[in-house]
């Protein structure tokens, strides 16, 4: 979401976070809840560039300032460890949300009284893997989690990270296509991964 407001989309066939379901079975096909929000009203930047929504019913936003946490009443902003923005998000299927950002990567966890933090993972990246600056995409996939940087993409497989060199910018597709203007013919590159080499 580029714009300068949020809009949320919640199915009425959900059970809110707040524990109230709300079925409308006299109803044909699905009910929506369209709700825009603006930066002031969840105190962050304009800029929102993912979002994901765990099994509790609890929607993240990847915003420039930080991670947004909303619980359908209240906004409430995570400060990513190093106080940067969040650029990425996916829900794994155990249920962990990851995020990458700017200069880090992590993933949230109720800390000692059960409030969501983020977790820094940047600790066990290699020392010399450490110089990335944006996060573009996270992906989960049967080896592991994958954070794509402007020029590598690092796998955590939940004990240890390895990391490939791209050689040219490995954006995430959507990065790719959001960057890329109308009318604009210069050759289109197609990068494919398959671990261990491009």
């Amino acid at each position: 979401v580029w714009l300068g407001a949020l809009v949320l989309v919640q199915s009425a066939l959900v059970q809110t976070a707040l524990g109230q379901s709300e079925l409308f079975h006299e109803q044909v096909g699905y009910a929506y809840d369209l709700q825009r929000f603006t930066p002031a009203e969840y105190a962050g930047h304009a800029q929102n560039l993912a979002t994901v929504q765990d099994r509790r019913g609890i929607v993240y936003v990847a915003n420039r300032s930080g991670l947004l946490e909303y619980d359908s009443a209240t906004w409430r902003r995570l400060r990513m460890p190093n106080g940067e923005g969040a650029f990425s998000l996916a829900l794994s299927d155990s249920g962990v949300v990851y995020v990458g950002g700017k200069g880090e990567i992590g993933y949230l966890a109720p800390d000692s009284v059960g409030v969501m933090r983020v977790v820094s993972l940047m600790d066990q990246v290699p020392e010399d893997k450490r110089n990335f600056l944006y996060v573009w995409g996270v992906h989960e996939t049967s080896r592991g989690v994958y954070f794509h940087t402007g020029n590598r993409i690092l796998r955590w497989d939940g004990r240890a990270f390895l990391t490939w060199e791209s050689g040219v910018g490995c954006e995430s597709r959507a990065s790719k296509q959001r960057h890329q203007e109308p009318g604009n013919r210069k050759a289109k590159v197609h990068v494919q991964f398959n671990p261990g080499r491009w």
